[in-house]
């Protein structure tokens, strides 16, 4: 820890300067670094442009002063003028208590310990000021070295999904690790109460969350069979969503119960019946390259819940789903149906090729459904989420097409 350090934000390795527009050749240059770039960026970068290198500074000089992410540059405390390389954090969920850190140094200045001072002193904020309770990171498969360093900072390998982008004509994966604040504070790990497995090479926690037996689980159809309409589908059917569904929707989105499963959260009370402006946005398949919002009907036409395919990454051909059900219509195996017409559509017709989700421990119900089209168990995000007073595991499903 450093914060017996006359000054916090600098060790006998680094000093930490919040990033700023003085920073613009050096972050022009690393954008040069093909290598580095990938494994932040998980793909070949177009040609570096002065314009890139501004607008990436403005953009975490902006999200800094906003506390949405902080951008830290990473200078030789000896030197104290030469930038040795950068470090964002990001993804912060103050409620849940996590946050993603990403350190990157430049090429030249490896192997000599910076990103560990940088880290020593990143952590000790993070934890000891902020108070999370979870920091965490991603290593693109084949970076062995980000995969040490991060072991070498006594964080754990929670998971990793295979197949999750796409480059050099090849699918790759991405491990995900973290630390908790007392495996950091007190050097306290508790292995025990996570049994491993092996995946892709890879040790990772696992989850018996909602396991049905292997016989029960049927093979994924991709829907082309000679029906009439392809999106009227054994006693259901999807269409657009409507002002009215929406609204209806709010039955769901308000259950306390079910918002708590979905988003991990307890809701302020419900407003009037108006219709946000994401809602308004996705009327009638509005936004579908990012998202596509489905109304579910029964055999007699009665809205019955929505279905969205939603973070469609058309590079990587990654997506994933969520599903509402009103209350009253839950259990009747329209979760399990409506979801095997949108994969079908998603494999066959949108050239995704893997579908990501994930389930916070104790939801049985969505587990059964993940593993009910065949998804597979990647690993065990620990201490994940937080809500009625404690934090929960969560688990990573993934299904190739």
């Amino acid at each position: 820890m450093v914060n017996d350090m006359s000054y916090f934000w600098k060790n006998d390795l680094v000093e930490l300067r919040l990033l700023s527009e003085a920073d613009e050749d050096s972050i022009f240059e690393v954008l040069h670094d093909t290598k580095t770039r990938m494994q932040a960026e998980h793909c070949i970068s177009l040609p570096a442009t002065r314009c890139l290198a501004q607008d990436m500074i403005a953009y975490g000089i902006e999200t800094t002063k906003d506390k949405e992410e902080l951008w830290f540059s990473i200078f030789d405390n000896e030197s104290e003028q030469e930038m040795v390389g950068y470090a964002v954090a990001d993804w912060m969920n103050e409620r849940m208590g996590n946050v993603q850190l990403t350190i990157t140094i430049f090429r030249e200045f490896r192997r000599q310990h910076y990103a560990s001072g940088a880290a020593e002193i990143l952590l000790d904020y993070l934890f000891c000021e902020r108070r999370f309770h979870k920091v965490g990171c991603c290593v693109i498969e084949g970076n062995t070295e980000g995969e040490a360093f991060a072991e070498s900072l006594g964080f754990t390998l929670d998971a990793f999904r295979s197949e999750m982008f796409y480059t050099h004509g090849r699918y790759i994966g991405e491990s995900y690790y973290s630390i908790l604040c007392d495996e950091y504070i007190n050097k306290n790990k508790e292995e025990s109460r996570y049994e491993r497995k092996l995946y892709h090479g890879h040790m990772v926690p696992d989850s018996s969350l909602g396991a049905i037996p292997k016989k029960e689980t049927a093979n994924l159809d991709l829907m082309y069979d000679e029906r009439p309409y392809f999106w009227e589908y054994d006693g259901i059917t999807l269409r657009e969503m409507t002002r009215e569904d929406y609204i209806k929707n709010h039955e769901i989105v308000y259950d306390t119960e079910a918002s708590v499963f979905f988003d991990s959260d307890v809701k302020l009370p419900q407003l009037d019946d108006e219709l946000s402006d994401f809602e308004n946005a996705h009327l009638n398949f509005g936004g579908e390259d990012d998202r596509i919002e489905f109304a579910i009907l029964d055999s007699e036409g009665n809205y019955v819940g929505n279905i969205n395919l939603c973070g469609l990454d058309k590079k990587n051909g990654k997506f994933s789903f969520s599903i509402y059900l009103l209350k009253e219509f839950r259990g009747r195996g329209y979760a399990s149906k409506a979801l095997r017409l949108v994969l079908g559509y998603a494999f066959g017709e949108l050239r995704m090729h893997k579908l990501i989700s994930c389930v916070n421990m104790g939801n049985k119900a969505s587990a059964a459904l993940m593993r009910s089209v065949g998804c597979t168990v990647e690993g065990v995000l620990r201490d994940n989420e937080f809500y009625h007073g404690k934090y929960v595991d969560t688990v990573l499903f993934g299904l190739l097409k």
